[in-house]
């Protein structure tokens, strides 16, 4: 039980079980109860891996750019099965309250426009996107990334697991080296714990000298 918010884990994946392949039904139950219970208290919902660092002030930045009052989904843009992409789920991404009311009351009961399958990020992109509601750009004015769903070293040396090209993987053209990060960068992927503290330490333990 989370006690801030009062979120019963158990009860909100009763009876589901873990693991990736199970991702899209606990994904689904997430996004219902967030709704229902929250969909007043928020105008925008957003989804991480556990794994993620997210830098909330940045997001809110990013979130303020874009009309809450209608409905967007934001993260890192994918390519492939997916005539319009999707968003990466480790990444992370964001919902308007309007995305969320149209995908919890019209999208997700109809298993024809909802269907199940595997990809939890996928599938929530195809279910939107019956809805013409696509991924937006969330890249800064220079074309630099904010959301980034591998390895930050990995996204430096513009190379992706399993020897996979990003050409075939990204739906826009990311650079390499510093010039792939944006200054206003939003969220890490794939961190190990202490990979998290370490970067934690670095947005917000750490003063440079005021000149």
């Amino acid at each position: 039980m989370d006690e801030t918010l009062g979120i019963p884990h158990a009860t909100v994946f009763a009876n589901m079980l873990d693991g990736a392949a199970y991702l899209w039904p606990k994904t689904k139950a997430a996004m219902n109860f967030t709704f229902i219970k929250y969909r007043d208290d928020f105008d925008w919902f957003f989804k991480a891996d556990d794994d993620t660092f997210v830098i909330v002030e940045n997001l809110r930045a990013l979130l303020a750019r874009f009309d809450a009052t209608k409905p967007h989904y934001l993260g890192f843009r994918m390519k492939p099965y997916a005539t319009h992409g999707y968003n990466s789920g480790g990444a992370g991404y964001a919902l308007s309250r309007p995305a969320l009311k149209l995908l919890v009351e019209q999208l997700l009961p109809n298993k024809t426009l909802c269907p199940n399958g595997a990809s939890e990020d996928l599938q929530l992109a195809l279910c939107l996107e019956k809805a013409g509601i696509l991924p937006g750009d969330t890249r800064d004015q220079l074309g630099r990334h904010t959301f980034f769903p591998y390895r930050p070293q990995e996204h430096f040396h513009g190379k992706i697991p399993y020897d996979g090209d990003p050409k075939f993987w990204y739906y826009y053209v990311m650079k390499t080296g510093f010039e792939a990060f944006s200054e206003n960068l939003i969220t890490l992927h794939h961190l190990k714990p202490d990979e998290i503290r370490v970067i934690e330490l670095l947005v917000y333990h750490l003063r440079l000298p005021q000149h």
